[in-house]
């Protein structure tokens, strides 16, 4: 198997050299191997744990793009992107039999294609074709009970249609202006002739602010008669960036916006949105360096014409010299839920970092949870 892959890897390097692509080989390996001590502050649960990782790789051709285009008035223009060449191993333990885990790979990853014709301002997109624009309000990230910071799902409407389950064009203008053309059906034998969408959208510079409307309609098939409109303001005035985003499908109405504030020390941070669908909710965040110490505060307030639902979380972390520092975590939820954890980290000793931790569970339970006290030392290559 490895003179196989041998073999592969020569016969790749001499035809990427015969197809005029640059190949510069480069190799790289890591590893790391933990020890960990931990003690169960619940139920005095104890012992060690092994933990270790390692890598090998070789590139053949990092990831890259390349664009060819013709000349004159009317020409063809394809971009493939993102293609790569490498070969290694990962190894991320041993088995029971003290074997290695270990997963190893030849990775060719072929390029994506994006193609057009271009006639002076005007680019007509054939493959790779954007999406329907549509969607400038974004909901905050962050609600739910069962987790306040995860991220609240969007309205599923017309407004969030996608290309990518469709086929069609785009025709772009001097970069400002898109219109976008699809049918919700192909064309060979049975599919029918179910529908299509039509879109607009721009993007249009007005001193230090962008505007961003946007259009979509459904003739026939599942979305006739149906449609999504919406506009995004972007607007950067030094020391502070705001957006707003509108969207309305006929039946249900979306806003959010941002506003985010840089005054050395201190940033400033506010999301907030609105739909039928998700309610209002409110994301702010803070965050302050003051020499070796730094505080990040999330406030996240939501639902709140219905059953609020609110959170805090601050994490506070100071240095203390170039090899030690320390650190907090304090999450508290509405739903009375409190967790907390402190850390201390140790990088005295060359390639080795050395943490001791405590992590709780809830300690609002009715029976609270104190977690785990842990100490590690993780060598790394």
């Amino acid at each position: 198997m490895k003179k196989l892959s041998l073999v592969l890897i020569a016969l790749l390097v001499a035809s990427m050299a015969m197809a005029e692509v640059v190949v510069e080989p480069a190799a790289s390996i890591s590893g790391d191997a933990t020890l960990t001590f931990g003690f169960n502050l619940d139920d005095q649960s104890a012992g060690f744990k092994n933990e270790m990782s390692s890598s090998t790789s070789i590139t053949l051709v990092a990831k890259a793009s390349d664009t060819k285009m013709g000349e004159g008035d009317l020409y063809g223009k394809i971009t493939l992107s993102n293609f790569e060449v490498k070969s290694g191993s990962i190894v991320t333990g041993e088995d029971l039999a003290g074997d290695d885990i270990k997963t190893s790979l030849i990775g060719v990853t072929a390029p994506g294609v994006s193609a057009s014709l271009v006639a002076g301002d005007i680019e007509v997109v054939i493959y790779n074709v954007d999406g329907f624009k549509t969607g400038a309000a974004a909901p905050v990230e962050g609600a739910g009970d069962t987790n306040i910071f995860s991220v609240e799902t969007d309205d599923a409407n017309i407004a969030n249609v996608d290309l990518a389950e469709y086929g069609g064009f785009t025709v772009k203008y001097a970069g400002m202006v898109n219109v976008h053309v699809a049918s919700e059906t192909g064309y060979a034998a049975g599919d029918g002739n179910e529908g299509w969408l039509v879109g607009v959208d721009a993007s249009i510079a007005a001193g230090p602010a962008t505007i961003k409307p946007d259009f979509v309609y459904g003739i026939g098939g599942a979305n006739d008669g149906m449609y999504g409109v919406g506009v995004g303001i972007d607007l950067a005035v030094d020391p502070a960036t705001v957006a707003l985003g509108v969207d309305y499908d006929g039946t249900d109405f979306e806003v959010s916006g941002s506003v985010s504030l840089a005054v050395d020390p201190a940033t400033v941070g506010v999301k907030f949105s609105y739909s039928e669908a998700n309610d209002a909710d409110v994301l702010t965040t803070i965050g302050l360096t003051a020499g070796a110490a730094t505080v990040d505060l999330t406030v996240g307030t939501y639902d709140l014409t219905s059953t609020l639902v609110y959170g805090v979380k601050a994490v506070v972390g100071y240095t203390i010299d170039e090899a030690n520092s320390v650190s907090s975590t304090t999450v508290f939820e509405s739903a009375d839920v409190l967790t907390e954890t402190l850390a201390f980290t140790n990088t005295s000793i060359p390639l080795t970092t050395l943490t001791f931790k405590w992590a709780s569970g809830n300690l609002m339970a009715a029976t609270p949870v104190l977690g785990t006290v842990t100490a590690a030392c993780k060598v790394a290559y």
